[in-house]
């Protein structure tokens, strides 16, 4: 956990690529991987949890287990914020265009075309959480690209899904790279936390003033944490530190 004087901090859990629903995988067991990711945010004081794409391993996953996770995550008590990757895109028939989110629910998809904003009126300052969903996984389609200006009044969070690629490096051949998410974008956002998927491991990609991180997917076998822990408050430094996966 983030150490020092951080009481006046916000802080929120960054997991991602979770792929629910692998390989035929149970609801129990879905529910099971989800209620240790939400148990570990709990645990760590977080009062948001951002799942940064693929949460559900593709759009054919049934709808009890794509029901069961938005239940567990709806009442979790903590505001959770989940964006669409390339597993489970915002295409036509997406999953997340055939449920149905209960009224008051703490769950929050974004599902906007050119990304949207959601607010949260947290002590001692607001935040907003913007991102873009993931419609066609090609290289066109630039997740952080023309992302709007950050208030200047509230903590700004940024959720993203593809691959971060060093446009600032000549040897580096991106050109044709689906969902590229480029160094100079990300510098350009100066937000104070954007939150990564699409890489299995964690990895620091911070550029500019912008802290940005990949949590990596969830996995012993990836050896990596359960998540990411970030503290974040107006004109302070943003801490990072990884959660582990509980033992067993």
């Amino acid at each position: 956990m983030p150490t020092g004087d951080t009481h006046d901090y916000l802080r929120l859990f960054h997991t991602s690529d979770l792929h629910l629903g692998y390989g035929g995988e149970s609801v129990s067991a879905a529910q099971s991987k989800l209620g240790q990711i939400v148990s570990a945010a709990i645990q760590a004081e977080c009062i948001i949890l951002i799942v940064a794409g693929d949460m559900f391993d593709n759009n054919r996953v049934s709808m009890d287990l794509v029901r069961s996770a938005c239940d567990l995550l709806g009442g979790s008590r903590l505001h959770v914020i989940v964006l669409p990757g390339n597993h489970d895109c915002l295409v036509e028939d997406s999953v997340y265009r055939k449920i149905d989110l209960v009224d008051g629910s703490d769950l929050h998809i974004l599902t906007e075309p050119d990304g949207e904003r959601v607010f949260l009126n947290e002590e001692p300052v607001g935040v907003e959480i913007w991102g873009r969903p993931v419609i066609q996984h090609q290289a066109s389609f630039h997740p952080v690209a023309g992302a709007p200006r950050r208030s200047p009044a509230l903590i700004s969070i940024g959720v993203a899904h593809g691959q971060f690629v060093n446009d600032q490096d000549e040897g580096h051949a991106w050109s044709g790279l689906a969902s590229p998410i480029l160094a100079s974008e990300v510098a350009a956002l100066d937000y104070d936390y954007l939150a990564l998927g699409h890489w299995d491991h964690s990895a620091n990609v911070s550029c500019g003033t912008t802290v940005a991180w990949y949590s990596g997917a969830p996995s012993q076998h990836f050896g990596c944490p359960s998540g990411l822990v970030v503290s974040v408050a107006l004109g302070r430094t943003t801490i990072v530190q990884s959660c582990p996966l509980p033992a067993g």
